[in-house]
Parts: C-alpha cells; structure tokens; sequence
C-alpha cells in the first residue's frame, strides 16, 4: 500500500510498505480522507528527527476487525482518534476504542474534521466554558474558527475575535462571530479596551488559538476577575511570558485569572462533534480550501506553507 513519510526538511515522499494486518480488538480501515494540522506542517517544517504524529486527522471505512471486536463490522464508516496512525497512508490499523462509528450516510470528508472540532468542543467542555458566557477567541485558523461555530451552536452571549489575516477576520464573521478586530500592533491595554467598548465589560471566557505569546497575554487581560483562558493554541517556540504577567491584577488583590491547556484526549467529543455536524449545527466543510490526491502530497504541503495565500485547512484524499 502507499504511505507518505517525512524524508528530510520539507520533503515528503510516497513509499510502498505492506498492509497492516489487525491483531486482537484491532480494526482495519481504509482511510479516505486525512487532514493536514498545523503541526503536521510543523514536523514538515523540521530539520532534524521526525515523530510518528503525522497525519492524525483521519476518517475511512472498516475493511477486516481482529479477533475480540464487538462494536464494529466491515462497512463501518468511522473516524479514528490516534496520534500515532500515521493517517496519510491508505490503510491503517487501531484499537477499537480509539475509533468512532458514524452514520451510514456520514460524510467521510466532514469526519475527517472531528479532530480539530473535538479540540474545540473538549476546550470548552474541560475549561468550564457556560452557556450564556461572552468569549474572546484569539486566533481564527481551524481551531479557532470551529471554536466560533462550537461556542455559538452552545449558547455564548457574544463572541468577539481577534487575528491579523483579514481573509480569515471575514471568515470569523462567516463562522457566527459578533464582533471581529485586527491586533496587530495594539497593545494589550487597547485591546482590552476594543473588548470593553464592544461589551461594556471584560469577557467570561477565552480561547488561545494562535500559540504566541502577545495572543495569549491579551486572552489572559481580557476576562473577568477568577474566569478561565483555555488555551488550545499550539507552538514550538518558547513564549516570553512571566507569571508576574499572567497573574497579576495591577490595583487589587482579588484572584486572577485560571490559564488550562486543553488536547481531544476526550474520544466522546468525537461523538458530539459527529451530531453537530449531523445536525446542521456546524459545517467543518467551511474551513476546507483544498482537497489533494495522495500522490500530490508534496505539493499539497508546500502549498499548505504558502503564507501568501488565503487558506485555512487542507486535506488529502487517499
């Protein structure tokens, strides 16, 4: 079967390697979409040793099931939640609990998004986000986008979004943001005013999805006394931030703020997300600029990294 690997900096490439076969309460599946995250451009971006995260944004249907297995059959469409599927390749084998069935009528494209939208939903879910909260969300790639839908489908009050790209500023508004402001070059004390003016107070709720520091300083300024920043933004560099920073509140001596990272450790969000999208609630389809073939993964990468194009996620079709 094909696989791509990761072969040197910015260099992936199709190899041929035999089909995995399934062993006890394993499934088979042949994968028919995986999406491309950040940090699968992260490790194409790489120099040096590569991880086996690669390709982890998977949906696919159920070909043969190992001995043990109860909850599926072949046929199944399901999504799979592993970070070591190595999910750009046309077959691949998991444990059944890491895997989730779907309707018969599912759109294989749209599970390939459960990932990135369980990110969002087990964000708000572990972070305390309420119904009836204001949010500021910081960051209007995948994540933060499907946040804005996420959020709004649960009843947030208002949400107001901040990122320096206009194209994705506009798909904010597109995605259910009430209010939507470019930071750049604003300190965070006028962005704390920006959020005050529009509100009338600060927020109840964050979400971090850009993983830089200033972006998450100014999550951090902007909610209430003793609210929650989720941060869900991911980065290799290191930010430049201090705890003097974070929590402190100049002029009192009520709490601060609680700062918690969040990853879809949670496979349930996978089911929820699986409804929403059922339901007409969220449309992850939004957020998908281009679909390429397997054998085109090398450019489909390249492109992905292309920052002078108005893009949000790419996917692969096996």
């Amino acid at each position: 079967m094909k696989r791509a690997i990761l072969t040197g900096q910015r260099r992936v490439e199709i190899v041929n390697v035999p089909e995995p076969v399934p062993d006890a309460g394993q499934v088979k599946v042949r994968i028919a979409f995986c999406g491309i995250c950040g940090s699968d451009l992260e490790e194409f971006n790489k120099s040096g040793e590569f991880s086996n995260c690669f390709g982890h944004e998977i949906s696919g249907v159920v070909t043969e099931i190992g001995e043990d297995i109860t909850g599926f059959m072949p046929g199944d469409k399901v999504a799979v939640h592993s970070y070591e599927a190595l999910g750009f390749s046309e077959f691949t084998v998991e444990a059944e609990e890491r895997c989730v069935k779907l309707a018969e009528d599912a759109d294989l494209k749209e599970a390939a998004l459960l990932e990135p939208l369980a990110v969002a939903l087990c964000g708000m879910r572990y972070c305390d986000f309420k119904i009836g909260d204001t949010v500021y969300v910081s960051g209007c790639g995948a994540i933060g986008l499907l946040s804005i839908q996420a959020l709004q489908s649960f009843g947030a009050r208002k949400i107001i979004a901040a990122n320096r790209n206009e194209f994705r500023r506009n798909k904010a508004m597109e995605f259910g943001a009430d209010f939507v402001f470019d930071p750049s070059n604003k300190s965070v004390d006028e962005i704390v005013a920006i959020v005050e003016k529009e509100l009338g107070e600060k927020v109840d709720f964050s979400m971090e999805c850009a993983g830089v520091d200033a972006s998450m300083l100014a999550c951090n300024k902007v909610l209430k006394q003793g609210k929650t920043l989720c941060a869900l933004g991911l980065s290799p560099e290191p930010m430049k931030l201090s705890a003097f920073q974070l929590f402190t509140r100049p002029g009192t001596w009520e709490p601060g703020v609680k700062i918690q990272g969040m990853t879809p450790f949670d496979i349930y969000m996978f089911e929820v997300g699986a409804r929403l999208i059922r339901e007409k609630k969220i449309d992850p389809l939004q957020i998908v600029t281009r679909t390429f073939l397997l054998d085109d993964i090398q450019d489909a990468f390249t492109f992905s990294m292309d920052r002078s194009v108005d893009q949000i996620k790419n996917v692969i079709k096996m």
